[in-house]
């Protein structure tokens, strides 16, 4: 995938916790440049000690 295909931005639905407060989860997108179709994942949100 080229770089140009891929998108990593806030999540504005999942939050995981630090020591300050909530901040906003990943989401990555990746859009194929052949068909348009765009997949999107979440990765592990969970900090380290957070089951």
């Amino acid at each position: 995938m080229p770089t140009d295909a891929v998108l990593v931005t806030d999540d504005p639905h999942r939050t995981y916790p630090t020591r300050t407060g909530a901040v906003p989860g990943d989401l990555i997108i990746i859009t194929d440049p052949a068909t348009g179709r765009a997949w999107r994942f979440v990765p592990d949100h969970t900090t380290p000690g957070q089951a």
